[in-house]
């Protein structure tokens, strides 16, 4: 049986001829045609959480009709770990750029602050997304303080590196809404087993966390590293007028910080009082009573 080559070029975005020749119209309406099919399949969470990577770093600014996208986001908010945050990605471009309105959008972005997020490897791209959603000083002090409440609880169990984050994150909240310096003042008043606040409550407003305090913070002002009970320090000092920029921290790790304490405090171990001039001990050295050198 003979074979032949198969010499007839068919390319996906192009015309007939069999030079291709690029054609940006005609490549967004194909490109948008692709996008509206693999939408509809069914994804693994591998697949589905690449399909949201390539979407909203690659696709979505071509998309002719981006809010076709909301259903597909929303669901994608259901399936839960990096899936949702990506989504959650999406979302927040959506209402910035093509003013889609969500209004659960905070709920569920309080919804993802669990102790398993310190454990993925998508945590910081969740705090610089709470971050922007955060960011406006009109938010509704007993919403944004259900968000430091939650955070603060958070932290007495979050390793060190997210520890200095959330701190910092506490603190642009707080200056960013005066009014939550009411959690700072009632610290020393508040006993942990009496705190109103309720953690698992879904709802951030109905969390009671505004009638709470940050006695959280203050517990880890005893943290055995010294970085993190300096960060936790901030609630004890009037707070600066700039925020902290918690984009620096956002790639810290364990040890990383091990590396820098390390550096600090390790010192030259002393090994002789006195510089050696030679091969031969010092007269009067003590060894010489023990040994014959």
């Amino acid at each position: 049986m003979q074979i032949y080559q198969n010499t007839e070029v068919k390319l996906l975005c192009g015309n007939e001829d069999s030079i291709f020749v690029f054609d940006e119209n005609v490549t967004k309406k194909v490109l948008n045609k692709i996008w509206n099919c693999v939408m509809q399949w069914e994804h693994t969470k591998a697949t589905h959480k690449q399909v949201l990577i390539v979407l909203l770093e690659r696709i979505l600014p071509h998309l002719e009709k981006p809010l076709f996208l909301t259903d597909f986001l929303m669901d994608s908010l259901d399936v839960g770990g990096p899936v949702s945050l990506l989504a959650l990605q999406g979302i927040f471009t959506m209402i910035q750029m093509h003013n889609l309105d969500y209004p659960d959008v905070f709920k569920k972005l309080y919804s993802m602050f669990e102790p398993e997020i310190f454990h993925t490897k998508y945590k910081a791209r969740l705090f610089y997304l709470s971050d922007l959603f955060l960011s406006s000083t009109h938010l509704p002090e007993n919403l944004v303080a259900a968000f430091v409440k939650r955070l603060a609880r958070l932290a007495l169990i979050a390793p060190p590196e997210d520890i200095i984050i959330i701190c910092m994150f506490i603190g642009n909240l707080i200056l960013r809404h005066p009014g939550l310096k009411c959690l700072l003042n009632r610290v020393t008043d508040t006993i942990p087993n009496m705190d109103p606040f309720i953690m698992d409550e879904s709802d951030p407003v109905k969390s009671n966390a505004i009638e709470s305090s940050l006695w959280e913070i203050q517990t880890l002002q005893h943290h055995t590293l010294p970085t993190v009970s300096k960060a936790a320090s901030f609630i004890n000092n009037p707070l600066p007028s700039v925020e902290w920029d918690i984009t620096n921290h956002l790639n810290n790790t364990g040890e990383s910080m091990f590396d820098k304490e390390i550096k600090k405090f390790t010192k030259q171990v002393v090994l002789s009082f006195e510089k050696p001039k030679g091969m031969s001990l010092n007269r009067g050295e003590k060894v010489l009573q023990y040994w014959k050198i």
